[in-house]
């Protein structure tokens, strides 16, 4: 069988900005009462950032975002945003409480959720007995934990609405439900990929195999990406623990079929959903199975709006703009001491990659006490202008355009001559680029971020590989060594902590073989974005990962 690399879809997305903040704005003075709550209502300023208003109110993005659910989608210039005017105060205790109830003293870098993880009470309960909690977690606080005399082993998964705190509900309205599917021994996985046949479920793929079935492109990625769990999941099987798959083929455009599959009993008794891979059935699936409080893996598509108002989704892939700012982040940490400039392509479509890299390079310099670090020309000729021959001199474009990404590495390699210290930094897709060649990048050094990294030089990538091409008599695709990795870490969480996990997954990083595993969600009613980007590097003619 030929195979061939398998492009991510869609790019742009939306994610948070981490900005930095800055001494010269001032807290405002306008302040209202809403449902009895007090709250100062401040007018955003140009340059300002979600982050550095939280910072500027002694408060966090997490409660800014509650209070005002329209910042999800960014703030802009003018833009009024309600910030709580009280703080949470620091409890204490009295000797009657001592003698009524178990206490805890909060320490830094705990959580609501950490908390009620450990003494096995509920988030709903937590909050009846210390109020204050809502404003969120302080160091020192001393909470009311549960009366000596009674114990509570249910664990819950809650949602926080803008005024109060509530369970996930199974339907439209908020409702109390508990989180109380138990950890097991064995764990049934729906997996839903364009397989492209008929009766899916019944799928045998070793059958396949031994009839020396070849697969077309369209089920190439669905295939890698099964086998690549497989091998996850039979690394991890131990007498404690096993998974079994049941297979579901879900095109783009099948939403009759995704709606009769989750009206099906087999469905409702799955344990984690993986897929779709396609943004339309994937909303269906997962609000289907938030119903039933089943996790949800969106294992390709980089958009965030997968995970709005479903806190028991996640994605694997990072958007567009978290990989923006994780480039950003690399270079304000290891390449600040050389010359960067940011390239302008002039080009309608880069203008949105090139103003949120700057404003995130910027504000995050601006955290260090810099300003104005990065200047911004227009081309191969402002990239003449600001070369210096005593720095390694980093071009960044964040162009997919195939015109100026060719017209800007060709005209740099005519200007380089003798010149060592030329540096670009790109984005992946140059890669499949079909007038660029290899030997500029790797002249060059092409950088850039991605989700994702294989290195064939390593132990496990190499024993992958060859119990596929055991298999297949093929090298694998890229895509079986990410499901390997995705899988592994997945499995690896619901066997150490049981489905609870979907709920705690930005308390769970890893680092992984191919990927990283660094969730964020902004509040309880939205799922999970991984965020860890990986920096790549092409020299030597190889790939290489340098964060």
């Amino acid at each position: 069988m030929k195979r061939s690399l398998t492009s991510f879809l869609l790019f742009f997305a939306l994610t948070f900005s981490f900005a930095s903040f800055s001494q010269s704005y001032s807290q405002s003075q306008k302040t209202t009462v809403i449902n009895g709550k007090k709250y100062i209502l401040h007018t955003v300023e140009k340059g300002q950032s979600l982050y550095g208003i939280a910072k500027l109110y002694n408060t966090d993005m997490n409660t800014l975002i509650l209070e005002n659910p329209g910042s999800i989608d960014g703030i802009k210039k003018g833009q009024e945003l309600k910030v709580p005017a009280d703080k949470p105060k620091v409890l204490t205790t009295t000797p009657a409480d001592l003698d009524k109830y178990q206490v805890h003293n909060v320490v830094k870098g705990e959580t609501v959720f950490s908390i009620c993880q450990k003494y096995q009470v509920t988030e709903q309960q937590l909050v009846q007995l210390n109020p204050d909690i809502k404003s969120g977690l302080k160091d020192g606080m001393v909470l009311k934990i549960k009366e000596k005399s009674k114990t509570t082993t249910v664990t819950t998964a809650t949602v926080i609405s803008t005024t109060t705190t509530e369970t996930v509900s199974l339907s439209d309205s908020i409702t109390k439900i508990p989180f109380n599917k138990p950890k097991k021994a064995s764990y049934t996985i729906g997996i839903f990929l364009p397989f492209s046949f008929k009766d899916s479920e019944t799928l045998n793929i070793d059958e396949l195999i031994v009839n020396k079935q070849s697969f077309p492109t369209a089920q190439q990625l669905a295939v890698d990406f099964y086998e690549g769990l497989q091998k996850a999941a039979d690394s991890l099987k131990s007498a404690d623990f096993s998974v079994q798959f049941k297979l579901y083929d879900v095109g783009e455009k099948d939403s009759f079929t995704v709606i009769k599959y989750t009206r099906e009993d087999n469905f409702k008794n799955l344990d984690l959903v993986i897929g779709p891979m396609y943004n339309s059935p994937f909303k269906i699936i997962s609000a289907e199975a938030r119903k039933l409080q089943i996790p949800c893996v969106s294992p390709l598509t980089q958009q965030n709006k997968v995970l709005f108002e479903n806190a028991f989704t996640s994605k694997t892939t990072p958007s567009n703009t978290t990989l923006l700012s994780g480039l950003a982040g690399f270079c304000i940490d290891s390449l600040l001491s050389q010359n960067l400039v940011l390239i302008n392509t002039g080009y309608s479509k880069d203008q949105a990659n090139i103003k949120y890299f700057k404003q995130i390079f910027n504000e995050k310099a601006a955290a260090r006490g810099l300003k104005d670090t990065l200047p911004e020309v227009r081309g191969i000729n402002g990239a003449k202008t600001l070369y210096k021959a005593d720095k390694l001199n980093y071009f960044i474009v964040l162009s997919e355009n195939e015109t100026p990404v060719s017209d800007f590495v060709t005209h740099l390699n005519m200007f380089a001559d003798k010149k060592e210290n030329l540096r670009v930094i790109g984005l992946k897709k140059w890669l499949g680029l079909d007038n660029l060649d290899l030997e500029y990048f790797n002249r060059f050094c092409l950088m850039y971020p991605a989700a994702y990294h294989i290195d064939y030089d390593n132990a496990w990538i190499k024993k992958l590989n060859r119990a596929y091409r055991d298999k297949y008599y093929t090298d694998a695709n890229d895509h079986y060594f990410y499901a390997a990795d995705i899988g592994l870490y997945y499995f690896e969480q619901m066997k150490a902590h049981g489905p609870v996990f979907c709920t705690m997954l930005d308390d769970l990083p890893k680092k992984g073989t191919v990927s990283g595993f660094d969730f964020y969600h902004p509040n309880a009613q939205t799922g999970f974005e991984n965020q860890a980007v990986q920096v790549i590097r092409y020299a030597d003619y190889k790939l290489k990962k340098v964060n």
